[in-house]
């Protein structure tokens, strides 16, 4: 990758296409910024190029990216921009393609695109009384799924999941960063699991301090580093896996915390509960309208992640219930139907797939095992001679396991997207999508 510094020993751009250039940057720096995944910010790159009259390409990486324009000359010319993929604000991503879309149709110039991209790349996140609505149903969705049955504990988490998304918007308005905020959310949940224990309150789990957390789990950023660490962009792959770890550490040190000011543990191999398919099926579709309001998700689309979430976790459940197969069979299998048919559909209507894939199958993300796993060792220094080597055995299968379902849900992600790359049918889909579909979903 090439330093900052080289942008200002580059010879000069062409006369009259400074602007443009200047404009792709901006444009294509805001799709990285605010949460498109990786492939779909250098096609759209290659799409703007075009329309714009340039020959460029983007070199996308976590704290600087790289644009080459090639002049009529053959001499390269080397943009930059600074901009950190760490939102995941999916209403602004879909704004700047419909930008790009009407570019490339010749419907506004570049002026009126210039303007356009300003009010984009401003839009407001999503409403804090939506956002803190959505929370609250997805700590007690993951709740309902993984066994919480007393209606007090949901009470309790929805509380919590409510406080912690009101004091998140608040610490991020102050100015926090995104580990400030998540280990106050953290601390907040283990205060809450301890109080539940200490009223008597069946929390045997620890689910009433563990669902506050879940939804604190960056998901599409664990996702989307996998993707990238598969197709060979490392470095950024390496970045955002980085960056989602620490904000796991951030999460397991408020969590700890909190538990430990109540004097409460976390048990590193609890007992599962069975779920029967009639409330886990419905719950995840809700699960998965959470999660797309957390990511910026247009209203209008969130019938496509309640249907394929639902869907998806009736098809683990039955492989992991019904065919006595691991979770990591099941998670995999999910997310490779999720992908055979939200692809497609992503692609004919122009959506980022971050915007449904992920919020259909994030909730399979195995944030109670990273949990416990840390959990776990955390307590080994201080663990009993005789019971140390139990614990060690049961973190590390939690680690493992985790790692091991993340790289399947991947897996399963990547095949669906060459399964349907190779297709002549996906093929026809593309080439005949319009602008008009787009603007019209």
């Amino acid at each position: 990758m090439i330093a900052p510094e080289a942008a200002a020993t580059t010879p000069a751009p062409p006369h009259g296409s400074a602007d443009a250039e200047r404009f792709l940057v901006r444009a294509i720096s805001a799709l990285h910024a605010n949460g498109a995944e990786t492939e779909r910010a250098e096609r759209r790159t290659g799409q703007l190029a075009r329309a714009l009259g340039l020959d460029a390409r983007a070199v996308l990486g976590w704290s600087w990216s790289t644009f080459l324009f090639k002049s009529d000359a053959g001499d390269y010319a080397v943009r930059g921009n600074d901009a950190i993929p760490d939102e995941l604000a999916l209403h602004r991503v879909l704004a700047v393609d419909r930008i790009i879309n009407d570019l490339d149709s010749g419907r506004v110039d570049l002026t009126d695109a210039s303007d356009r991209l300003r009010g984009a790349t401003n839009m407001p996140p999503t409403h804090v009384g939506l956002f803190t609505v959505a929370c609250v149903a997805g700590g007690c969705g993951l709740g309902i799924i993984f066994g919480v049955h007393q209606a007090t504990a949901l009470a309790f988490i929805g509380v919590c999941c409510a406080l912690g998304a009101v004091v998140r918007r608040g610490l991020g308005k102050q100015g926090a960063n995104v580990y400030a905020q998540a280990f106050v959310a953290a601390l907040l949940a283990g205060l809450c699991g301890a109080t539940l224990s200490a009223l008597g309150v069946d929390s045997a789990l620890g689910l009433a301090a563990l669902c506050p957390c879940l939804i604190l789990v960056p998901g599409p950023h664990l996702l989307k580093g996998v993707l990238d660490m598969a197709t060979l962009r490392i470095p950024l792959g390496a970045s955002r896996l980085v960056f989602a770890s620490i904000i796991m550490v951030a999460v397991t040190a408020g969590l700890l915390t909190g538990l430990w000011l109540g004097q409460v543990h976390l048990d590193a191999a609890p007992t599962g509960r069975d779920v029967p398919i009639w409330v886990d099926v419905p719950t995840a579709g809700v699960l998965a309208v959470a999660y797309g309001v957390f990511y910026g998700v247009a209203l209008r689309f969130f019938y496509w992640p309640f249907l394929v979430g639902a869907a998806a976790h009736a098809l683990r459940w039955m492989v992991v219930e019904h065919a006595h197969a691991n979770p990591w069979v099941g998670a995999g299998l999910a997310c490779l139907v999720v992908g055979l048919v939200l692809v497609p559909v992503c692609e004919r209507w122009q959506l980022p797939f971050s915007a449904l894939g992920f919020a259909s199958v994030v909730s399979l993300i195995p944030g109670v095992l990273i949990f416990r796993a840390l959990a776990g060792f955390v307590q080994l220094p201080s663990a009993p001679a005789n019971s140390s080597q139990q614990l060690l055995v049961v973190t590390v299968d939690c680690a493992s396991s985790a790692v091991l379902i993340m790289s399947v849900m991947a897996l399963g992600f990547l095949v669906a997207d060459s399964i349907w790359s190779h297709s002549r049918v996906f093929k026809a889909v593309s080439r005949s999508r319009s602008d008009d579909d787009s603007l019209r979903t």
